[in-house]
């Protein structure tokens, strides 16, 4: 599943690699920050959102 906005890019797959991505420095989507202590907060934060949006349409993915 992804969540995007005007600046960054999260994607989250409970079998794969999560990504985050900040399109304004990295457009080309080179440097994953998922794992970077700096952006904890944002993961959870559109993580939070991408979550309510699955209970609003009825989407059952486990995304951990």
């Amino acid at each position: 599943s992804m969540v995007s906005g005007d600046r960054w890019k999260l994607n989250l797959s409970p079998d794969d690699i999560c990504e985050l991505y900040d399109l304004n420095n990295d457009p080309l989507e080179l440097t994953n920050l998922y794992n970077d202590p700096a952006h904890a907060d944002r993961v959870a934060e559109m993580t939070g959102r991408l979550k309510e949006w699955q209970v609003r349409v009825g989407d059952d993915l486990d995304l951990g």
